[in-house]
């Protein structure tokens, strides 16, 4: 198994990961744990650093959320996680802003490396960090999650900006996200 960059935040971000890491499992737990059609993206914004985290269903990623049985669904694992690694295909800054992804990390029980966990909810979770050399450029994203992944319909996302916090939804009607 390869390597998995450490990822180093600035302390800001790093708390705020923090808090969301111990949040997130609470909410989910008040609103049902896991819910086909909704996912979870965290996003948060230092100078020019833009760590994001996301989170679906593997229902909503590759149609199912079982170890893969068939060769095709290997093969839509295998799309799944080169989908998921290239963060241009989920998330599109303002060309102004001059961002470039510097690292991705994929987990999902339903990767073979990852071993078996508890299958009958699978997800898959990402990490991206970007980099931005104008990050006062850095006004919005489109998120094209709903584009590479039509099972999706919603994305529950908080952020922290300089400008403080927020959490709204996403659609794939109203997939922008504004800072």
């Amino acid at each position: 198994m390869a390597a998995v960059p450490l990822l180093r935040f600035p302390a800001r971000i790093a708390a705020f990961i923090a808090v969301l890491a111990t949040a997130v499992p609470a909410a989910a737990q008040e609103h049902g744990a896991h819910e086909h059609g909704v996912g979870r993206l965290n996003l948060a914004i230092d100078g020019g650093a833009v760590e994001t985290e996301l989170m679906a269903p593997g229902a909503d990623i590759v149609g199912f959320e079982h170890e893969p049985r068939t060769p095709e669904q290997k093969k839509a694992v295998e799309a799944a996680v080169a989908t998921l690694k290239d963060g241009a295909k989920l998330f599109r800054f303002p060309s102004a802003a001059k961002c470039r992804q510097e690292s991705a990390e994929v987990e999902s029980p339903l990767i073979k490396e990852h071993g078996h966990g508890d299958e009958s909810h699978a997800e898959f979770h990402a990490r991206y960090r970007f980099r931005c050399d104008t990050p006062e450029r850095l006004t919005h994203a489109d998120v094209l999650f709903f584009e590479a992944f039509p099972s999706a319909l919603e994305l529950e996302v908080r952020t922290v900006t300089a400008k403080g916090q927020s959490a709204r939804e996403l659609t794939a009607r109203s997939p922008r996200l504004h800072f």
